[in-house]
């Protein structure tokens, strides 16, 4: 994955606790190890390079962050995303995440899902990218120019993102 016009925009984003930096290999392998998740590539080399950020009022966790974005803490409030493997990969700041689904259910993968607080921690509430990759490319560009539609309109998303349309079982941003 290249990483370089998503850390940019990242970069360009104002906060004040300003640009972490990656994380290690052996880092990322002790913490999967802990967890028993099996991290997808992409997300590894997205830690390697990025490991937690604000954009915003929205945040990304990593491993053993210098700030209080860690994904250990999400899985303390949220034990049970530990248990089905889902990797807590950004939120909103109102309690709302996105999650890298690891297991499988929806189809071959890895895609990335929206958990509303308001519909329950049990099942994630819709799809909203078909690998990391695309989501952090997407969700970077509309928190940082507010000029994207993604992922609730069809045409864009499925034009940036057609394998989206590949996953069933849960719904999709403008189905519900």
């Amino acid at each position: 994955m290249d990483c370089t016009t998503v850390i940019q925009a990242l970069m360009e984003s104002e906060h004040p606790e300003g640009y972490p930096e990656g994380t290690t290999l052996d880092e990322i392998q002790a913490f999967s190890t802990h967890t028993g998740i099996v991290f997808p590539p992409e997300w590894i080399a997205w830690l390697l390079n990025v490991n937690g950020a604000f954009v915003g009022g929205q945040f990304l966790t990593g491993i053993n962050t210098k700030n209080s974005l860690t994904i250990e803490l999400v899985f303390q409030r949220h034990p049970l995303w530990k248990t089905k493997k889902y990797i807590p990969v950004a939120g909103d700041g109102l309690g709302n995440f996105y999650v890298i689904v690891t297991q499988q259910e929806y189809g071959s993968g890895h895609p990335v899902c929206f958990m509303d607080r308001e519909c329950g921690p049990q099942k994630p509430t819709f799809l909203v990218a078909s690998r990391f990759s695309i989501f952090i490319t997407q969700w970077i560009k509309k928190e940082t120019t507010k000029e994207s539609f993604w992922p609730f309109d069809p045409t864009t998303t499925a034009r940036v993102d057609p394998d989206l349309l590949n996953f069933s079982g849960i719904d999709l941003p403008w189905s519900k």
